[in-house]
């Protein structure tokens, strides 16, 4: 079990661009998981259009973060995007690079339905 908590303050996050192109019928909706049960709606993605969303990352430890509401930076454990309505049901991970020390790369994410599954390259 890792714990994570939030960055201290006057800590240095970088952003992390995350652009997702929808090639599909029907809309793509992206989330992170904030805890166990948890997640923060990042974008909703119309279909034929790109769109996208920003995770922050402390490069010291690899950890990502999602802002909520009021801009606190909470720890993410998983980002997913999925078709809408049942976006957990047909999710593809998106790929966070958790190594201490790793670049903040802007990550560009192309997205199809694939039978019952979202499939993104």
């Amino acid at each position: 079990m890792v714990i994570v908590s939030y960055p201290a303050a006057g800590e240095a996050l970088s952003a992390r661009p995350v652009a997702v192109g929808n090639g599909g019928r029907s809309a793509i909706d992206c989330k992170a998981e904030i805890a166990h049960w948890f997640s923060l709606d990042l974008a909703m993605i119309p279909p034929g259009t790109e769109g996208g969303f920003t995770l922050w990352v402390d490069s010291s430890t690899g950890t990502h973060f999602a802002r909520n509401a009021l801009g606190e930076p909470l720890p993410v454990e998983r980002v997913w995007c999925g078709i809408a309505g049942k976006a957990y049901v047909t999710r593809w991970m998106v790929p966070l690079d958790r190594a201490p020390h790793a670049r903040a790369a802007p990550l560009h994410i192309a997205c199809t339905p694939a039978g019952d599954r979202l499939e993104c390259r």
